[in-house]
């Protein structure tokens, strides 16, 4: 399954008290896809909706501990129009 997570930027969060990222954690560790987007990287040219993604690169081994998740992840920035984004199986808005 991928899922992209509608979001405020990933360096704001805190990881002790994010329930977001907890979100992240848990779908990382099932092996789902998973997308970041801020509302900031929603644009519309030419009439098509865009959405610039910070795609979390699959881990091997996801790390047990939320803290060390976070300083974990590298990113991979994609840019969908809004059909793409369709092929996402769940859109989570967290702001």
């Amino acid at each position: 399954m991928n899922i992209c997570f509608l979001m405020y930027p990933w360096e704001e969060i805190i990881p002790e008290k994010d329930s977001t990222l907890t979100l992240i954690h848990e779908c990382a560790k099932r092996g789902h896809g998973v997308a970041i987007c801020t509302p900031s990287n929603l644009t519309i040219r030419n009439s098509v909706t865009n959405a610039f993604c910070s795609i979390l690169n699959r881990l091997e081994r996801v790390p047990s501990s939320i803290k060390s998740f976070y300083k974990k992840p590298h990113f991979e920035k994609k840019c969908f129009p809004w059909l793409v984004l369709m092929l996402f199986s769940c859109v989570e808005i967290h702001l």
